[in-house]
This record gives C-alpha cells, sequence and structure tokens, in this order.
C-alpha cells in the first residue's frame, strides 16, 4: 500500500512504546564513521524531555536524571559491547532547552548487528521506553570513495575542548537527537566525511519533502586528499513548511560517486504547505499520506487500526459511506491518539503500523492467515516486542508453544501461544494481563 510503505519508512527514532502506561520521552539517533579498514565508529546520541521526568528536591533544586542502557548483539544472542549513559541535570522551567542530550561511541568490527535501547528515569522505573535497531557496519575500503552517515545537529562551531563528548575534529558538534527542528533551532547543521579522495570531488546537496518538492540545492567543491576529509554545513530552515524532509548529499569525482541520506522533520506553525498539511474547515490535517487512496485500502487501514479502536469507532465507521469521510475518519481517529503532539508526526501511528508490518512478516501462519491477523501479531502490535521470548518448538511430550514475557506491564505479565494445529498458527491459550483470556490450566491444551 502506498500509505503504508511511505509511513513505515518514515519511521523516526522517537520510538516511544505504544502499550505502556508510563512512556519516557526519549529519543535516539545515530551515525556510522570510517575508523580502519575493518572497524567503523558508532555515534549513539540520545536525549530525554526534561519535563516529562521525575524532579526531586536537592539543596533547593530541582533534579532530573536520565539513564541509557545499550548492548550490541552479533546475531541474537552474542553481546560484543554493552555501554551505560546518564544524565543528572538542574531542571528550569524557564529554559529554551528543555531536552538532555547525551552521546555514546562504539567501535565495532565489520559486521551485521542487533542494538537493543532500553531508557528509563532514575526516581520513577516505571517511566521507561526500549526499542531494538538493526545496524549494518559496512566497510569503507580505501580503495573506493565513499562518505558516512550524516549526523544532524543543533549547533557546529570551533572548538579546542577536547574534554567535550560533542567534539571531534576541532568542532563542537551537538546532536540533535529528535531530528526535529523547529522555531527553536531555526538552522539545521550538518557533519559528515569523505574517505579516499584520491581526486578532486563535487558535492551535491538537496532537501525534499515528502511529495518530491526541492526546497533547497547547492554544490560545492573539495581538493583530493588521501585521508577522510570533514564536511559542515547549515541550512536555514525557518521558511520550510512543517512537515518531513530528506537531506541527500551525493560526491562525485567524475569516474565514481558515493551517496548518503538523511530524513528530518520540521515544526513551524506559522508556515503550512498545502501539499502536504491541507486543512478542512474543522481545523483537521488532510496528511498527504492519504491523498490518492482508494476506499479499499482505506478500508484496510481501518482494519488494521481495529486493535486500538473502541466499540464506537467501529460503528462510527461503518455508517461511512465516501472515501473523504473515510479519510477524515482516520485523520482524526490518529490525532486524538498521537501521545506527543507538539512534534510534525504522529510517532504513535508510525510506530503502531510498524508493528504491524513486522508482524506481517514474522508471524503469518502455514494456513494463509495474514501476520498482522494471528493472535502473536495482535499482542506484538498491541503491547510491543516482550522483553524475553521463551520457545519450546520441539517438546516430545507437548505441541509447539511459546511464552511471552513483558517486565514493565502490571509489575510483569505473560502470554502462552501454542501451536495446536500444527500450522504454525499459535493461538493464545493464557495471559496473566488483565483484560486478555486467562487460563491456569493453560498446561493441559498442550497434551
Amino acid at each position: 500500500m502506498r500509505f503504508l510503505n511511505s509511513i513505515l519508512v518514515l519511521l523516526v527514532i522517537s520510538v516511544q512504546v505504544y502499550s505502556q502506561e508510563n512512556k519516557l520521552k526519549f529519543d535516539y539517533d545515530y551515525a556510522v564513521f570510517k575508523n580502519d579498514q575493518k572497524s567503523v565508529r558508532l555515534e549513539f546520541y540520545y536525549s530525554f524531555y526534561q519535563p516529562a521526568m521525575t524532579k526531586i528536591l536537592r539543596d533547593n533544586k530541582l533534579i532530573t536524571v536520565g539513564n541509557l542502557f545499550i548492548k550490541v548483539f552479533d546475531g541474537d544472542t552474542n553481546l560484543v559491547d554493552s555501554k551505560n549513559g546518564r544524565i543528572e541535570s538542574v531542571y528550569d522551567s524557564s529554559a529554551v532547552q528543555q531536552i538532555l542530550i547525551g552521546k555514546l561511541e562504539f567501535l565495532l568490527p565489520i559486521n551485521k548487528y542487533k542494538i537493543s535501547v532500553y531508557a528509563n528515569d532514575e526516581y520513577d522505573s516505571t517511566l521507561s521506553n526500549y526499542s531494538e535497531t538493526e545496524l549494518n557496519a559496512n566497510s569503507f575500503l580505501n580503495s573506493k570513495l565513499s562518505v558516512s552517515d550524516i549526523q544532524l545537529a543543533n549547533q557546529i562551531e570551533k572548538s579546542s575542548d577536547e574534554s567535550s563528548i560533542f567534539y571531534k575534529s576541532t568542532l563542537e558538534v551537538e546532536p540533535n537527537p529528535t531530528k526535529v527542528f523547529s522555531y527553536q533551532y531555526p538552522v539545521m547543521f550538518y557533519y559528515l566525511e569523505y574517505y579516499n579522495v584520491k581526486n578532486n570531488i563535487t558535492a551535491d546537496y538537496s532537501i525534499v519533502n515528502s511529495t518530491g518538492k526541492t526546497f533547497f540545492t547547492k554544490s560545492k567543491q573539495f581538493p583530493a586528499n588521501e585521508n577522510s576529509l570533514v564536511d559542515v554545513g547549515s541550512v536555514k530552515i525557518s521558511d520550510f513548511p512543517s512537515g518531513i524532509y530528506s537531506l541527500t548529499i551525493k560526491i562525485n569525482d567524475k569516474s565514481t560517486s558515493a551517496e548518503t541520506k538523511k530524513k528530518f522533520f520540521v515544526f513551524n506553525p506559522n508556515k503550512l504547505d498545502t501539499l502536504t498539511t491541507n486543512q478542512n474547515a474543522n481545523g483537521n490535517d488532510l496528511q498527504s499520506e492519504f491523498f490518492g487512496l482508494s476506499e479499499e485500502e482505506l478500508n484496510l487501514l481501518f482494519r488494521k487500526s481495529n486493535y486500538v479502536a473502541n466499540e464506537k469507532d467501529k460503528k462510527d465507521w461503518k455508517k461511512l459511506t465516501t472515501p473523504e469521510a473515510k479519510k477524515n475518519f482516520l485523520i482524526e481517529f490518529w490525532r486524538v491518539r498521537d501521545e506527543n503532539p507538539i512534534t510534525p508526526i504522529n510517532e504513535t501511528k508510525i510506530e503502531y503500523f510498524n508493528r504491524v508490518d513486522y508482524a506481517q512478516q514474522k508471524f503469518a501462519a502455514l494456513s494463509q492467515k495474514e501476520g498482522w491477523k494471528t493472535d502473536r501479531g495482535r499482542v506484538y502490535i498491541v503491547y510491543g516486542k516482550p522483553n524475553e521470548i521463551e520457545r519450546y518448538p520441539n517438546e516430545s511430550d507437548s505441541k509447539p508453544y511459546e511464552i511471552w514475557r513483558y517486565e514493565a506491564i502490571e509489575g510483569g505479565v505473560i502470554f502462552v501461544f501454542a501451536d495446536q494445529s500444527g500450522y504454525s498458527d499459535y493461538r493464545l491459550i493464557h495471559s496473566t494481563k488483565r483484560g486478555e483470556f486467562n487460563n491456569p490450566d493453560w498446561q493441559k491444551q498442550l497434551n
């Protein structure tokens, strides 16, 4: 589907756990740079939204503390590296900057990795956030023109303070883990590196929005350099309408080329793009993601939203008779569920449909049942990735089954799924979560 594909690609790394009542407003981003022929330098940027954190009074000052725990796995279980971050700060409600920003670095061999990210509020451990991401650490060959990832920044300036965690290449580079720029940050800064520049190169820069409209272009020349080159710059975004954008930087030396891209977001309440944020008479955002969808596609979109729809939503949907009415309904349906309405995107909706896509890929049954319609798919979509999965696929005295554990829900709950048909259709046979199917004698169903 055009809408579903676009929304999944636009997943921001401000991942918020949809199913938990107590969520920590936490964001992260990362960029990969060359270390040597056989390894890369992973820079991990993170931030906590201080006003939403727990404050304690110490020496007549309000203090907040955010903790971060990162684990890097080579495969599912082989732990390669782990690091922790901690930010303690005085809270000033009148301060313009109310986001706490940190950075961690990893040196990793060339490989594919899974990274688990857990953050919490030190003074209220129930305020937490967990997510996972995958990293493909490719090599930067000495024989090939190449380019690093783009790091987005709130500020870049000359510096000699090598003790700063944001110092590199004689610069102080303050990252923007949210990738959101607004009237508070009207200039977007960027940092990246070029490698194996054996000839003079040209760098071409462009910024386009989600509909492909170009908002910025420029070109820049760089002399040959056998070692790495640092490229920093800035773009004034105060005239950009609110929306989703992509920065593309392509370098070439007439014989070879390399390219890198980065998505970012602009929140500019004084500038609206009529192509992407048209408003109807009720003031609802008619997002471009709904433009051109057929009625069949809209119906499927609502069916996939059913897990968070109430009975009134379902009854109201049945009364709708036109595609336009259904578009407006979906806009309002997800608007009221936006857990962070101050940003120009709906992170809740993006996270939800990312889970739908994951469930579709991972939990399809041999009976031709779609993954998002299965019991495991529903639980994954509603509650997110479990903290632990116990799998029992080949027990001699029972049918295959799995136990999913969620530590942050109601003090810890489980879901038990069993493949009773033999077609990989694991059905929910027991859960300790309030409101879910509960069967204390569930083990008898495994015989």
